[in-house]
């Protein structure tokens, strides 16, 4: 059985006022945190210090600096793949993916290999509404990835519902690609906990489908000249995030009530790591060979910021309204940077071709935690993301809620408390207590989980099988065929042939795929072919910027 092995080869001003986290020194004198007090665990997809730290020194994102003054922040440090599902996953459960079973945005099904969705039936493990729930505790969970359908929670959840309609076309589905991040879909069961809340819950959908027009010229402005067919296409496949967000706000807002008691509550918002994608090349012209136009960077350049703007907005609301005295979190799974840097955007490019922000690489994502038990940093706010420390890691996130909430770790969690942002005292008062697993046999029973690992050869060889001239395809069975920790596993041979096929597939242009094809080189005992191609990954690398990749591939290459 082989596993991912890939690290085997391996954010003063201004602010509004709405957390009331008290003063640092205050708190570092309290001799008896309490475990009373609520959790905010607030996910924003693909958010990157780099663009952060520029909006906050011009006082452009108040709530987030409301946040930081009061409390610490850093960079997270997360792992590859980093696919949405599987990083959100390892954050609600704190363990590895072999271990949660969420592998890739697709799984193999059915004896043909067919190819569907993961969906929240597909995780092996307790997530952190499930232990809380199990506790007695109240949990809400509103818009996280692979909650539908959804489950019976102490509380309520809101799905993020990823269905075949999430997908644009079958072809897509199989590369892994065009997989939207799921919204509401009016008329489809299991989306709200309780089910009595559901007609509520599209009320809201229906009152923010109304308002999409001018929130869409909020962010993407009135086209002041006919637009291109890629920026047309551009802003309606961002339409689609922004009315989701919107959703999962203002549900949390209308249907929780200022004073209402909770626990924990679980939000994500998506439109960040989108909107990144989409219009990285317009707020960083100068990172790309062939940039826009003036025209294009005046209408386009303010997306990324203003789209910013609008989840700030939606932090200091959501806080100011639900939990003043809450112990907050706010994380991304991953950053951003600059891809495709050297492509001409033609206008008729398909809108799928023309992302230029990307995260091949594992980017360390950001992490800003504030409340009565957290610490504060000091020091002057830095002006690049390179000066900030790194706090933890996306898997530290589970275990830290439950000792804040005084709950029992998993034992067989891969995730460790992080000690670096809770105020002094706190671990002397609450000392963590353990318990080998949340997994009871009852409830694996009930979810039919066999107790064994996921085998991702295996998985991988099926897609493969299915479209065996998808690229992602012939990677992923490349790269565990060259680098599993099984000997048996390993064939050097056939590593290569499939990287190769799947290198030529992508012109040689990306640096991960090459990163595999050096990796085959290797087990297959062609050492100067490795070093050739390592070499050439990290020039790809440092013609994109990608410092991570820089620093891993000339690590292989040593």
């Amino acid at each position: 059985m082989c596993h991912n092995a890939r690290t085997m080869w391996l954010p003063v001003l201004a602010v509004l006022g709405m957390v009331a986290c008290g003063d640092a020194s205050q708190r570092e004198q309290t001799s008896e945190p309490s475990l009373d007090l609520p959790v905010l665990l607030i996910g924003v997809d693909g958010l990157e210090w780099d663009v952060l730290l520029p909006l906050l020194h011009q006082g452009r994102l108040p709530a987030l600096a409301r946040l930081m003054k009061s409390g610490v922040y850093g960079r997270l440090e997360t792992f590859s793949p980093t696919l949405s599902p599987v990083i959100w996953t390892s954050v609600a459960t704190g363990k590895v993916p072999r271990k949660h079973g969420i592998l890739h945005m697709i799984t193999p099904s059915g004896p043909a290999g067919s190819l569907r969705l993961y969906d929240s039936r597909d995780r092996r493990t307790k997530a952190l509404w499930n232990i809380f729930s199990d506790a007695g505790r109240t949990v809400h969970v509103i818009g996280w990835w692979l909650t539908f359908p959804t489950e019976k929670v102490r509380g309520s959840m809101v799905a993020q519902t990823n269905t075949e309609l999430q997908v644009d076309t079958v072809a897509a589905a199989r590369r892994a690609l065009g997989v939207w991040k799921g919204g509401l879909v009016r008329g489809q069961a299991g989306q709200v906990h309780p089910s009595r809340l559901q007609h509520r819950v599209m009320e809201i959908v229906d009152e923010v489908v109304a308002e999409l027009p001018r929130s869409q010229a909020e962010i993407f402005g009135e086209a002041p000249s006919p637009r291109s067919p890629l920026e047309s296409e551009l802003v309606e496949n961002s339409l689609w995030a922004l009315r989701a967000d919107q959703i999962y706000f203002s549900v949390a807002t209308k249907l929780l009530a200022p004073g209402d008691e909770f626990d924990l509550l679980m939000l994500y918002f998506g439109g960040t790591d989108v909107v990144s994608h989409r219009f990285w090349r317009y707020l960083h012209p100068e990172q790309f060979k062939h940039p826009p136009s003036a025209r294009e960077i005046q209408e386009f350049s303010g997306v990324i910021p203003r789209y910013y703007e609008r989840v700030d907005l939606f932090l200091g609301k959501l806080m100011a309204h639900l939990a003043r005295d809450a112990n907050v979190f706010v994380v991304s799974d991953h950053g951003m940077q600059a891809t495709n840097r050297a492509q001409v955007f033609r206008p008729d490019l398909p809108a799928e071709a023309a992302n230029s922000g990307g995260h091949d690489d594992p980017l360390p994502g950001v992490l800003i935690a504030a409340g009565k038990q957290l610490r504060r940093s000091s020091g002057e706010l830095p002006r690049t993301a390179s000066a900030l420390p790194v706090l933890g890691n996306v898997l530290d996130l589970a275990p830290t809620i439950l000792l804040l909430k005084g709950l029992p770790i998993g034992r067989d969690m891969d995730g460790r408390v992080l000690e670096e942002v809770l105020v002094d005292g706190f671990l002397e008062a609450h000392s963590p207590t353990y318990i080998d697993t949340h997994d009871t046999a009852a409830w694996r029973k009930a979810r039919a989980i066999e107790p064994m690992q996921p085998d991702i050869l295996t998985d991988r060889e099926r897609a493969l099988a299915q479209a065996a001239d998808s690229w992602m395809a012939l990677n992923n069975v490349a790269w565990t065929l060259a680098t599993c920790p099984d000997a048996s596993i390993r064939d050097g041979e056939r590593a290569v042939v499939l990287a190769e096929r799947a290198s030529r597939i992508m012109q040689d242009g990306d640096s991960e795929f090459l990163d595999t094809l050096a990796a085959a080189y290797a087990e297959a005992g062609r050492f100067p072919e490795a070093v050739t191609t390592i070499t050439q990954a990290a020039q790809i690398a440092a013609d994109a910027g990608q410092r991570e990749g820089i620093v891993r591939f000339e690590q292989r290459r040593e």
